[in-house]
């Protein structure tokens, strides 16, 4: 079982944790992110997004999840939220099968 850690850091960083290992750490500030969730066996998914909110001017980051795809139902995972180290971030924390991978959905990395 791993569990999943998401958490905005300053007005710029998400930062992700897996199983308590620091996976990655993504400058985002003025555009929404998604990532998805993927079971490489089951093909279970789902997306995770991060959005700072300008729009309340409250400096929080909003992280919640939602379906991958129209018709395709989120995975029977665990889900729950706490306050992040931040402060001023949620820390969504999901656990999932070991067979689960990270990706970025949204935006699109250009090559």
């Amino acid at each position: 079982m791993k569990t999943w850690k998401f958490y905005g850091s300053s007005d710029d960083l998400a930062e992700i944790e897996c199983s308590d290992k620091f996976m990655e750490e993504l400058s985002y500030f003025s555009s929404p992110m998604a990532l998805e969730l993927r079971d490489q066996e089951s093909g279970d998914r789902l997306h995770v997004h991060f959005n700072y909110d300008h729009a309340s001017s409250n400096g929080c980051w909003n992280i919640g999840i939602s379906q991958a795809e129209e018709g395709v139902p989120i995975p029977d995972w665990a889900f729950r939220y706490e306050t992040a180290p931040s402060e001023y971030s949620v820390l969504l924390l999901i656990d999932t099968p070991d067979t689960v991978t990270m990706t970025q959905s949204w935006p699109v990395e250009e090559e």
